[in-house]
């Protein structure tokens, strides 16, 4: 099978999408020889990919940003003579796709939380999934949940061709050095006994606001900081609640740094209403550290009984279960990884990859 890929999301830094496909797709060439992909970018990998069933092609960028792109650039380039199946992974089409095609939606949350999103945005983003949806002949998604919602959004989808594959976490996430941990602590300066923190775009629906408001209270009772990563997307997150007392912003790291921030860390606090799969709370179990989250959403699905589970992101009910971990955090803290060790070998790449093989088909 001789599959085209839409790469545009490879670039402009560690994006969930460009994550998922530059992991499954380096374990499916591991996986198989049997297909050949080429994928298209808008500028050359800074790493090139070796592998004798990848090709690379790289188009020139659009003025308009992704949609033109993928219509202006993208579209003319899948020729059937060359190509038998075009994959997107990142939930829209090109307006006619002149190949079979199959699309990747990690969520629906313009849907499920519009308050996330501009009214622009939010009905750009509907309007690209009525057009695009029922072209795919095959949609994935990362959860049973998320496979719920594309059809509760947009139920004249036939659900036979909408496919649950939970995604797979880099063995390169493992508990830092206590070196490594002191260094990241001298440079982003953080000088409390205790760490708190929270890595992922500041979306309404991951209650930053909340974790900012349940600081003081916290501090009342143990030397702790707070430590927040990430693009701020919540008007309400002001640059005066940002630098609260107590509070440390840094708007990304080095993905070399990952394995060091989470290390750091006594809990990860991610309550967020709703998640497609959700990186951060595994990648934060991998480094030792259990996380804190919201029930309701496929981080309920995969992570019950090794993670802090709170009803509503209510910031008295945060704050409790905040401190009632830290009373008892060895204890818990060696329960619930001892479950994670259970779990972690159901999210690898690798198994990732067998799962999407028969599926990546016409």
């Amino acid at each position: 099978m001789r599959i085209a890929v839409d790469g545009y999301e490879l670039h402009g830094g560690f994006t969930g999408v460009g994550r998922y496909l530059r992991s499954l797709l380096k374990n499916l060439l591991k996986a198989s020889r049997e297909n050949s992909y080429t994928l298209f970018l808008r500028e050359p990998l800074a790493t090139p990919w070796e592998n004798e069933t990848l090709e690379t092609r790289v188009l020139s960028p659009s003025r308009g940003g992704y949609t033109l792109w993928q219509n202006q650039r993208l579209r003319p380039a899948l020729d059937p003579k060359l190509f038998d199946l075009f994959w997107s992974p990142n939930y829209n089409l090109p307006l006619s796709p002149p190949l079979p095609s199959l699309l990747t939606v990690h969520d629906v949350s313009w849907k499920a939380l519009p308050e996330d999103y501009t009214f622009r945005d939010r009905i750009l983003r509907d309007l690209k999934s009525r057009l695009s949806f029922p072209k795919a002949r095959k949609i994935f998604t990362d959860s049973s949940h998320g496979r719920g919602e594309i059809l509760r959004f947009y139920p004249s989808l036939p659900p036979e061709k909408v496919y649950p594959v939970p995604l797979g976490i880099e063995e390169s996430f493992h508990p830092a050095s206590a070196e490594e941990v002191t260094l990241f602590r001298r440079r982003y300066n953080l000088k409390a006994s205790r760490v708190l923190g929270f890595l992922g775009t500041f979306f309404p629906r991951r209650h930053v606001g909340a974790l900012i408001s349940v600081l003081p209270a916290v501090r009342r009772e143990c030397d702790v900081e707070l430590l927040l990563v990430g693009r701020n997307a919540d008007p309400s997150l002001t640059p005066e609640v940002l630098s609260s007392s107590g509070v440390r912003w840094i708007d990304r790291l080095d993905e070399a740094e990952l394995n060091s921030f989470y290390s750091t860390l006594s809990l990860f606090l991610y309550p967020s209403s709703y998640e497609g799969f959700g990186f951060p709370p595994m990648e934060a179990l991998c480094c030792g550290t259990p996380p804190l989250l919201l029930s309701g959403s496929s981080l309920e699905e995969y992570l019950t009984g090794c993670s802090l589970f709170l009803e509503e992101a209510q910031p008295e009910k945060i704050s409790r279960m905040i401190l009632d971990y830290l009373d008892h955090e060895e204890d818990r803290k060696r329960s619930l990884l001892s479950r994670w060790n259970l779990m972690r070998p159901c999210f690898t790449w690798e198994r990732t990859a067998k799962e999407y093989l028969p599926l990546l088909a016409p």
